[in-house]
C-alpha cells in the first residue's frame, strides 16, 4: 500500500482559520442548515463553501489529528470529528444517477441551481466530459479537465457496508469528491473510527448531495439516504 505523508493541521487562533495541506479554511462552519442554505451561507469575507473534496480533506485531517499533543489543533479537530459523528458535512457538490438506461452516474462541483432547485442536465455533463484534457481513471471512472464533472459506470457498485478492502478498490469516492486519494482517506477514517464504511449512489432520474458522516456502526460518504433539505448539514468555508 501506498505511504502517505500524515497531513498537516495548521491552527491560527488570531483569524480563526485551520490549513490543511496548503488549504486554509474557516474554522467556523454554516450549520445546521440545509444544502442550499449551506450553499448561500456566509462564510466570512475572503471565503466560500468548499466542494466536497474540501470538506473531506479537512474531515479526515481532523481525525488524524484528533489526538495531536498540540493542544489547540487538538480542540479543533475534536470539534470537526463531533461534527461529522452527530450531523452530516457536506460542500458545493450534487450527484445524478442518470437518464433512464444510462450505465453511468454523474457529479459535479458547482452544481446550477435554478428555483430552488438543483439542476443537472447529462448532455451538458458529458460535454464537459468529452472536451480536450479529461482523464480516464479508468475504464469506469472519467474526470473532466477541470476536474469538475466526473462520471462512473453504475455496474459493479452498490449502496451499502464497505470493508477496508472494498473501500479501497472502491471508485464511488473519487466520483463523490473528484479526490483520487478519497478511499484511502475514507480508510484512515474507517480505521481511526474502527468502524465499516458506507457508500451509496443514486438511482436513475435522481439528483442528490453527498454527505460525510459517521453513524453508530459505520462511516459514510452517503448520496442517498438524505434529501437535499434536510437541515442538519454543516459546510466548511475555504479561503479565495
Amino acid at each position: 500500500m501506498e505511504t502517505r505523508a500524515k497531513p498537516t493541521f495548521n491552527v491560527r487562533p488570531a483569524v480563526t482559520t485551520i490549513e490543511v495541506d496548503g488549504v486554509v479554511y474557516n474554522a467556523q462552519p454554516v450549520g445546521p442548515v440545509n444544502w442550499h442554505q449551506a450553499r448561500d451561507g456566509d462564510y466570512t469575507e475572503g471565503f466560500k463553501q468548499g466542494v466536497m473534496s474540501e470538506q473531506l480533506n479537512l474531515v479526515h485531517s481532523s481525525y488524524i489529528n484528533k489526538n495531536s499533543d498540540d493542544n489547540i489543533a487538538k480542540k479543533h479537530a475534536k470539534s470537526i470529528v463531533g461534527i461529522a459523528r452527530n450531523h452530516l458535512v457536506t460542500g458545493n457538490t450534487a450527484v445524478y444517477g442518470g437518464n433512464t438506461g444510462c450505465e453511468w452516474v454523474f457529479a459535479q462541483d458547482f452544481p446550477e441551481v435554478k428555483e430552488g432547485r438543483i439542476v443537472m442536465n447529462q448532455d451538458i455533463l458529458e460535454a464537459r466530459l468529452s472536451t480536450k484534457g479529461m482523464r480516464k481513471i479508468n475504464d469506469n471512472l472519467h474526470i473532466s479537465a477541470d476536474g469538475q464533472v466526473r462520471a462512473m459506470k453504475r455496474a459493479g457498485f452498490r449502496n451499502g457496508d464497505y470493508t477496508v478492502e472494498q473501500m479501497t478498490a472502491s471508485n464511488q469516492p473519487i466520483l463523490m469528491t473528484g479526490d483520487e486519494q478519497s478511499p484511502s482517506k475514507m480508510v484512515d477514517m474507517m480505521k481511526l473510527a474502527e468502524k465499516l464504511g458506507y457508500l451509496s449512489i443514486p438511482s436513475q432520474g435522481n439528483i442528490r448531495v453527498p454527505d460525510l458522516d459517521e453513524g453508530d456502526d459505520w462511516l459514510g460518504l452517503d448520496g442517498v439516504n438524505w434529501d437535499v433539505f434536510d437541515d442538519d448539514r454543516y459546510s466548511f468555508g475555504v479561503r479565495q
